[in-house]
């Protein structure tokens, strides 16, 4: 007989529930991991077990596209109310003049960011615009690449 180590089994508990109401009806079973294939062709009552895998597309989508555009959609106009603000004739001082670069800079990081990650994720993902990402994306990305890096300095 072959020896079996103990590490060979691991001891997994499902428990039961009725799917559409949500109720534990309390009854738990204890199987091996050899035997849960087994266990599970034989006892379909309500074990939901789902996987999803999510692509780097699906990650990038939901990041660069839908993130970035969430933030350029509140950060520009907020931005720009800031920039009314401090160019008020009461905001006169060095820490204004500081605060409305500080400003200004910020919306150029914003408005690059969203050209340079944001457009390319959402046409890619979606399937529109395929000449953005093949044609004006490429060319414009040596011109934007720069602005955006110089904003972000001035920003840090």
């Amino acid at each position: 007989m072959d020896s079996v180590s103990e590490a060979d089994f691991h001891i997994t508990t499902f428990t039961t529930t009725n799917s559409s109401s949500g109720i534990d009806y309390g009854g738990s079973e204890e199987v091996f991991s050899s035997d849960i294939d087994d266990w599970i062709s034989n006892n379909d009552t309500g074990l939901n077990c789902t996987h999803h895998e999510f692509s780097s597309s699906d990650i990038e989508f939901v990041f660069h596209g839908v993130g970035i555009s969430f933030l350029t959609l509140f950060g520009i106009p907020a931005n720009i109310l800031s920039v009314i603000v401090l160019k008020s004739p009461q905001m006169k001082s060095s820490l204004t003049t500081l605060l409305l670069g500080l400003t200004i800079s910020d919306m150029f990081v914003i408005s690059t960011s969203l050209l340079i990650f944001s457009f390319p994720a959402i046409f890619e993902y979606v399937k529109i615009f395929p000449m953005y990402v093949a044609i004006i994306h490429p060319s414009i990305l040596p011109w934007l690449l720069p602005i955006a890096l110089i904003g972000n300095y001035l920003i840090s």
